[in-house]
């Protein structure tokens, strides 16, 4: 049977990728982003593909209402949206608007975004959540303490969703390590377009990698469909590491 899938931040490299995969599978797919993302992927004028702000309230019921009129029921939430500063800067160089705006979209959104797919999730036997996170939440770099807090806060989250939702809806996070998607210039939809990723050394990260070579997009695919799926059906409040063996947990 056909599953229903809500990829939220679902016009980026992991999404767009994500959601081929799930509907040569035979699933459906909403992808829900910024009009900014959305357009930029080509995916504007797309059946199920709608427009969102997660760090807007008003924009998460006004995409999730106009969900509500093609589907009356969801299988699974993935939560893709976020984004980081970039280039990286210490910690006291990070001004208040910034801080609150990676903490808004990367956490803040995330928890919006679970809360607002709830009655379609409910309205079938019950589904999951993914929520994505970070291995930068358990293994800190310097620069990055906006996003790293953001992504170890999914954590908190993760558990406690997953305690508070179950029996009927498991929660869980993937923690992807770094990869060489538009990402590393700040992320698609709120970046600036023409920031530049020359801070990010692959040469210098891959040593320390046991596996000897980034992440690829194709690397979380398949989790993400195992915590989709109910061949994860007693799994929930778990992490699930993709990152070459850099951390061992």
């Amino acid at each position: 049977m056909a599953r229903r899938i809500l990829v939220v931040g679902g016009a980026g490299a992991i999404g767009r990728a994500y959601g081929a995969k799930a509907m040569a599978q035979g699933d459906l797919v909403a992808t829900l982003d910024l009009q900014t993302s959305i357009t930029q992927a080509g995916m504007e004028g797309h059946d199920l593909v709608f427009p969102i702000d997660v760090s807007d309230p008003a924009s998460i019921a006004d995409a999730f209402a106009r969900l509500g009129e093609a589907w009356d029921v969801a299988d699974a939430l993935i939560y893709l949206s976020g984004y980081t500063l970039s280039p990286p800067r210490p910690a006291e160089d990070v001004t208040e608007r910034e801080w609150t705006g990676v903490i808004d979209v990367n956490l803040s959104g995330a928890f919006r975004v679970a809360m607002a797919s709830l009655p379609l999730l409910r309205a079938g036997a019950g589904g999951s959540i993914v929520l994505v996170s970070s291995a930068m939440a358990f293994g800190p770099v310097k620069g990055f303490a906006p996003y790293i807090a953001s992504k170890a806060g999914m954590i908190g989250l993760t558990r406690s969703l997953a305690l508070e939702l179950a029996p009927a809806i498991r929660v869980n996070a993937l923690a992807p390590s770094a990869m060489e998607t538009p990402f590393a210039a700040g992320g698609t939809g709120r970046s600036d377009p023409n920031a530049s990723a020359d801070w990010f050394a692959p040469e210098a990260f891959i040593p320390t990698i046991p596996l000897g070579r980034l992440a690829q997009v194709d690397d979380c695919l398949g989790t993400l469909d195992y915590l989709v799926g109910q061949d994860s059906a007693f799994m929930t409040g778990q992490v699930l590491h993709i990152n070459g063996g850099r951390q061992m947990r």
